[in-house]
This record gives structure tokens, sequence and C-alpha cells, in this order.
């Protein structure tokens, strides 16, 4: 990681992460990870980090926002991040346990993606219209197992009144997990949800 031009936070937890950007094509990268000297000496949890990627003067275009929260023992992160306008990309890794995952996307042509792996997670994922029809979007969360299990998780996609967008939840392997998307006064859409 670039300490000079991206956020990071190491040791053990309860980091705190706030960006506001504002304007275009504008890129934030936030890594919070548990282990410290090639160890973890204790648990990291509760890394919080808001991202917020947004113009007061209208919508603004092409963003990217990238969040890493793993390493170690990790529980209880929080990544919320919210972006307006146009072709904006939004990635968040979490690995461990009870970790909440929202992105938020207003506009079109806007990607998010959320990966999780361990237990008791949960990612929504919205992408909604900017005063018309929200269209061209795609959305993914992949609660895989990973190399142990994956267990009582949940995702939501909601993409609302949009044409054209996609929306995958492309795996959930384990028990008791959840799974839904909603596409809603929209047409052409394409859903997809995979629970082996």
């Amino acid at each position: 990681c670039d300490w000079s031009s991206d956020v990071c936070s190491s040791d053990l937890g309860n980091n705190t992460s706030d960006i506001t950007q504002t304007g275009g094509d504008n890129e934030a990268n936030v890594e919070q990870n548990g282990l410290f000297g090639g160890f973890l000496p204790a648990p990291a949890t509760n890394g919080q980090v808001t991202i917020i990627q947004d113009s007061p003067n209208g919508s603004v275009n092409g963003n990217f926002a990238d969040v890493f929260q793993a390493g170690g023992a990790v529980v209880g992160d929080t990544t919320t991040i919210t972006q307006t306008g146009e072709g904006n990309k939004s990635e968040v890794d979490q690995a461990g346990e009870d970790h909440l995952a929202t992105i938020t996307q207003t506009g079109e042509a806007n990607e998010a993606t959320v990966n999780q792996v361990g237990l008791n997670n949960e990612a929504t994922i919205e992408q909604l219209p900017n005063g018309g029809v929200s269209k061209d979007n795609k959305a993914t969360v992949n609660q895989a197992d990973g190399s142990g299990p994956s267990e009582d998780n949940e995702a939501t996609i909601q993409q609302l009144n949009g044409d054209e967008n996609t929306a995958e939840i492309v795996s959930q392997s384990g028990d008791r997990n959840t799974a839904v998307i909603l596409q809603q006064n929209a047409v052409l859409n394409t859903a997809k949800i995979n629970q082996p």
C-alpha cells in the first residue's frame, strides 16, 4: 500500500477511514489489515470505512473506490460507499466474520462488486436512478468459502427503475445463507443466484 496516496491501517483494529471526493475521475483506496509484523497479537475488530464520491453541483463520473479489510482474525468491519454519476466503480473485499458492506450508486453504467469470505457477513448493493432511468449497471456479490466455511451470510442487490442492468450473486457456498435480488420497474435486466 502506498502510504502517500492511499489510506492504510494496520495492527489491532478499531480503525476509521473517511474519504470525501468532489468532482470526477477520482480514486480512493483503503486497506485495513489486521496483520502486524507478520502476526496478529489479537483479533482486529470494528474497522470502519466511509467513502463518498459526489458533487454538490451535479453528477460526477469515472470515480473508483477500492476497500480491502482482511488479515488474521478480523471481525466486525463496516464499509459504506456512495457514488453519484456515470461510469463509477466500487469494490469491497472483506475476510473474517460479522462484516457489513454497503454500496449505493446513483446513475448509469456503474459497477459494484463485494467479495466476502467467512461467517455472518452482509452485503448490500443499491443501484438507483438519478432523476430518470438507471441503466447498464452491474452488481456482483461473491460470498464463497475460500479455504474455510462460509455460513449465515446475507446478500441483497436492488436495481430500481432501470433497464439492461445485471445482478449476480456468484456464489454462496455453505449453510443458512440468504440471497435477494430486486429489479423493479425495468426491462431487459438479468439476474442470477448461485447457491451450490
